[in-house]
């Protein structure tokens, strides 16, 4: 799902999003980061936390109604509620890995492991407590697949972790979450061709690869090629490109001189010790055509990829409240 345009609901609940491409859509409605202040969050007195819904007014995006803009349309009255379904708790405990002792002051968040929700709600507000146990309760949460986000400190010094749960219609108790410390990754890149081009829009960025949807961290080089990336958590990662202008691509990718396949490496407590050497080349091909529809009619607004081992490059997301994707 990608997202084309989106708008912010006013205190009437009242929504507009315009300068948006002919096609069809699917509308979605949500709220977006909902704060949590500590993690004994009370619960609502009614006990219903509104949940993303999908015009006309379904949870479930394959059931969702597109609706169709033509040139020059302007839709009135595309009217729906937000559904609200009784939020559950989920308990559990922050845990140092390497002392196998409770710990306190972590943040925990939540976020939503299906492509499409998770896509359009992104993370909720961090929740951080100061139990000495290290326990922490999440309430108001909408059962559902999720991963459990814990971080305690912050730069170097940061320890933590993500867990998958799965989030039942009676909420979830007895989750431990152990806590491993960060990781520092240093780095050089080499470009072949015009080097001052790609380093001036070039950025390096870490994505899991068992979640393309985030990013693990991202760094820009310095005049020497040389980057560096703060406060990774440990795990299995795939190095990619962002940059905003050339045809630069990620010819090759070694970690300690040894080449690594598919640009995929594991971050562990070794890693900080290794240097990752990056090849850059401003020298990709080109290729051009046309988008049409099924009624052979040029189609604006749509990418298209050709598939590669050299990484494209990734964009930078924006998750607003009320989206047309």
């Amino acid at each position: 799902m990608q997202i084309r345009g989106f708008a912010s609901t006013d205190d009437r609940g009242e929504y507009r999003s315009f300068d948006l491409p002919p096609g069809k859509y699917i509308l979605a409605a949500c709220f977006r980061n909902r704060h949590r202040e500590d993690f004994k969050t009370t619960d609502t007195t009614s006990g219903l936390t509104p949940v993303t819904t999908f015009y006309p007014g379904t949870t479930d995006p394959e059931l969702a109604q597109p609706i169709e803009l033509k040139p020059a349309d302007e839709l009135d009255l595309i009217d729906f509620t937000l559904l609200p379904i009784h939020g559950v708790k989920v308990r559990g405990q922050i845990v140092n890995a390497l002392t196998g002792k409770p710990d306190q002051g972590a943040c925990v968040n939540l976020q939503n492991r299906s492509l499409a929700l998770g896509f359009l709600e992104g993370q909720e507000g961090w929740a951080c407590g100061d139990d000495p146990s290290g326990e922490f309760i999440l309430t108001g949460v909408v059962p559902g697949s999720y991963e459990l986000i814990a971080m305690l400190g912050q730069g170097t010094s940061s320890m933590n972790a993500r867990v998958p749960i799965e989030v039942g219609q009676e909420g979830l108790d007895g989750v431990v979450v152990q806590l491993f410390p960060s990781i520092e990754i240093r780095g050089h890149v080499s470009v072949e061709g015009d080097s001052q081009m790609v380093r001036e829009s070039l950025w390096l960025n870490l994505t899991p690869i068992d979640d393309t949807s985030r990013s693990a961290g991202q760094a820009q080089t310095d005049e020497n090629g040389n980057f560096k990336i703060d406060s990774v958590p440990q795990g299995i990662y795939r190095l990619t490109l962002v940059w905003n202008s050339g045809d630069a691509y990620l010819k090759s990718v070694s970690l300690d001189s040894r080449d690594v396949a598919d640009q995929t490496f594991t971050v562990d407590r070794n890693t900080s010790s290794k240097k990752l050497e990056v090849v850059v080349s401003a020298r990709g091909a080109t290729v051009e055509g046309m988008a049409v529809d099924d009624e052979k009619r040029p189609v604006a607004g749509h990418a298209r990829g050709a598939g590669s081992r050299r990484q494209p490059a990734q964009s930078r997301r924006l998750f607003p409240e009320l989206l047309f994707g």
